[in-house]
């Protein structure tokens, strides 16, 4: 009998009601525990997407000392020659001439191509939260030390040895206050003045410091990187899939593509139009505003170029036919004074023709033949050109 009665403690009731608990603690349990792991999951998503971004942010930060060095190259070769030849600098090339005045000059050209952006640093910064838990305190290390050594790098340009030897209060009273920049003979005499100076000379004699902290920058930071990558398990070609995924929604574009008329006009001060046809040729527009003192409006040089195109791989071939370049002067705007109308027009007809020269000149620069990286958006009504020097323009279809 007792053992009868022992088992018929747990009742049916009991029973039902033991398992309906132990039914809901199991699935209380799975509830958490999916949520805990989908919670961790997104969390390791965006540590993953964060870290993407930051590197990323390295690799173009490293682009942009490449420029700025490139850009001490070039200023110091030419400069060094003009010193050289001081007295033969006027048979140098304008544009050699304008390198020397922009690399010794401060203030006189304004660029965004050698600066740093800081939006990634600021996302960081901002979110630094959502490292707590990451187990590579390494990385986070190395990312604060790399923002910390970019910062210092920007503010080098305060150091004596990056000081530029003219001074900007001096380049703008050059630009403003003088006759310096009236004739190419008051510009080459103000050029020898300027390299001949103690400062000037002591500025390219100190080139090689520059150099040597833009090389161990440039190889410090890909270092670093490198090991950025290991730490956080990114690869080259997963790293190199992220950003053609967040940069743009673009693709290499075809012939069938490009043909019609694409216009750059972001400043009326020069816009460039070009019109491609189906039999592989193109007609180009160049327009530049002139303004002239004591003249009312605007009128526009208009150069105009035919020549044969195609599509190489993911480059857009342009070859001018030098024998169809033509000018014209558009003064549809401007109103002229009756009596000095003839005056006027003759002097801005000869603007143009002193003009001509600089733009064939630059239609034969390699050779006559000009490749350029060539991409079309999603919605195929925007052009990217980029230049082998990384150079980018942007054209919109002209309905």
């Amino acid at each position: 009998m007792k053992k009868e009665k022992s088992k018929q403690i747990l009742t049916p009731w009991l029973k039902g009601f033991l398992t309906s608990i132990l039914g809901t603690t199991i699935s209380i349990a799975l509830t958490f525990g999916t949520t805990a792991l989908v919670n961790n999951k997104k969390k390791q998503d965006a540590q993953r997407l964060t870290a993407m971004m930051v590197i990323d942010d390295i690799d173009k930060s490293i682009e942009t000392v490449k420029k700025i060095r490139d850009y001490e190259e070039q200023g110091y070769n030419v400069s060094i020659y003009a010193l050289e030849h001081l007295d033969s600098i006027e048979t140098l090339t304008d544009d050699s001439l304008n390198i020397v005045f922009n690399y010794l000059l401060e203030g006189v050209s304004i660029s965004s191509e050698n600066e740093f952006s800081e939006s990634t640093e600021k996302m960081f910064h901002s979110t630094q939260e959502s490292w707590s838990n990451l187990s590579s305190v390494k990385f986070v290390r190395n990312i604060e030390d790399f923002y910390k050594d970019r910062k210092k790098l920007s503010e080098l340009r305060n150091y004596a040895v990056w000081v530029k030897p003219v001074a900007e209060t001096e380049t703008s009273t050059v630009l403003m206050n003088s006759d310096i920049l009236d004739t190419r003979e008051n510009f080459c005499n103000y050029l020898k003045d300027v390299l001949k100076r103690r400062r000037c000379q002591k500025y390219l004699r100190t080139y090689i410091d520059r150099l040597k902290v833009y090389n161990q920058i440039i190889e410090g930071w890909t270092n670093q990187n490198d090991e950025n990558k290991f730490l956080m398990n990114i690869t080259d070609e997963e790293l190199k899939e992220f950003v053609e995924k967040n940069t743009k929604l673009s693709h290499p574009a075809s012939e069938k593509d490009i043909i019609g008329t694409w216009v750059s006009d972001a400043v009326d001060a020069h816009v460039t139009e070009y019109e491609f046809k189906q039999d592989n040729t193109f007609r180009n527009l160049q327009s530049y505003s002139l303004h002239k003192q004591n003249l009312a409006g605007k009128a526009y040089v208009e150069f105009t170029v035919f020549g044969k195109w195609h599509i190489e791989a993911d480059s857009l071939i342009i070859v001018p036919d030098q024998t169809t370049v033509k000018a014209n002067l558009n003064d549809s705007n401007i109103i002229y004074r009756e009596e000095l109308r003839e005056a006027q027009q003759r002097e801005l007809r000869e603007y143009v023709e002193a003009m001509l020269p600089s733009f064939r000149e630059n239609l034969e620069k390699d050779g006559g033949r000009t490749a350029r990286a060539i991409s079309i958006d999603v919605t195929g009504n925007k052009l990217e050109l980029t230049n082998p020097d990384k150079q980018t323009t942007h054209y919109k279809r002209k309905k």
